[in-house]
């Protein structure tokens, strides 16, 4: 297996400071950048994700985040429900994983080759 694109989910409090506790960890399989330019609503793909989930009590830590998520990585299909190209070439997707309900949010710039996560909503 490839190694896992991380991406990290932290809260912030109303005044705009990062919260030290509380925080999700996604571990996904790397989309080449060109892939993901392809993907369109009502497409799937079959790819490996994996969360790891702290709880808002406990201080957030990342290495721990990394290694829960890369050890709960399972191949899930990941429909497409929603994408978006912005004038600047900048595109947007929603995918939803197949197995749990789980709704992941994307973005890829225009002058990059990267896919970011921007939010997760879990439907349980």
């Amino acid at each position: 297996m490839n190694k896992p694109a991380f991406h990290h989910v932290r809260i912030y409090t109303p005044s705009g400071n990062l919260f030290p506790r509380g925080g999700v960890t996604i571990a996904m399989s790397q989309i080449p950048g060109w892939y993901f330019k392809t993907l369109a609503v009502g497409t799937f793909f079959e790819e490996s994700i994996g969360k790891a989930v702290c709880s808002i009590e406990d201080n957030y830590c990342k290495k721990v985040g990394r290694e829960l998520a890369q050890s709960r990585m399972k191949a899930t299909r990941l429909d497409v429900l929603d994408c978006a190209v912005f004038p600047d070439g900048t595109k947007s997707v929603i995918l939803e994983d197949f197995r749990d309900k789980s709704v992941y949010s994307f973005v890829q710039y225009t002058d990059s080759d990267r896919v970011y996560l921007l939010g997760y909503n879990t439907a349980k």
